[in-house]
């Protein structure tokens, strides 16, 4: 089961009923050639944004089908969704692109409490394979509760981009501000430090053993 069949399964609200309801509908979007149905009165309660495309002001107002050219599919359908039940529901939670493209999304219809959600999934999303992506998306949008978390991840992870090569190693170091080059260089000054005190503690070592040997009775005429 999808994880958007058991959000439907384990959650429900009324306003659910009129979701992607073709006989409820007076607003029809198309993305990606295929067709998300919604109610007008319910979008503009939700987005400042909404309320002011079907405002008389706009020629959205008067249109019965929108075509969204910026958005993706499933991005747009969640976010849809969301503002019918208040849940974030991806149909692949796994997809850290696909959260990625909500976020957007509430970005550009100025929905705060989904561009909350969209951080928090993606900070339990945060891997190897996807910190170059978000990096991206939290420079971009200014999101400092995941940056602070990407750069939490190299600083636990930092055995692990060490052995990384020079490129691979520039280009974190470049998306995440210099911080994995910074921890690098703080790592290897503690590994200096370290070694230094290593071999102080062996000099001193040494300098006992000589004394011990200079003054044993077996060097006495």
């Amino acid at each position: 089961m999808s994880s958007e069949k058991k959000a439907e399964t384990d959650y429900y609200c009324h306003e659910m009923s009129f979701f992607n309801n073709e006989k409820e509908c007076d607003i029809t979007f198309k993305v990606d050639s295929q067709t998300i149905f919604a109610n007008k009165w319910l979008l503009r309660m939700k987005s400042d944004v909404f309320d002011a495309m079907f405002s008389s002001k706009f020629k959205e107002s008067n249109d019965e089908i929108i075509e969204i050219l910026d958005m993706k599919y499933e991005a747009f359908k969640a976010t849809i969704r969301y503002m019918y039940c208040n849940k974030l529901v991806l149909s692949d939670g796994s997809d850290h692109t696909l959260a990625m493209d909500v976020y957007r999304c509430g970005h550009k219809y100025n929905l705060i409490s989904l561009m909350h959600c969209s951080e928090k999934m993606l900070i339990k999303m945060i891997t190897f394979d996807t910190i170059e992506d978000m990096y991206l998306l939290a420079r971009d949008y200014n999101l400092q509760k995941l940056r602070q978390c990407l750069d939490d991840f190299l600083k636990t992870n930092l055995d692990y981009y060490s052995r990384k090569n020079a490129d691979e190693l520039k280009r974190i170091s470049v998306l995440s501000d210099c911080h994995l080059m910074s921890l690098l260089i703080v790592e290897k000054d503690n590994e200096i430090n370290r070694l230094e005190k290593l071999v102080s503690e062996l000099a001193k070592h040494c300098d006992q053993c000589r004394n011990r040997i200079t003054f044993s009775p077996l060097n006495k005429i």
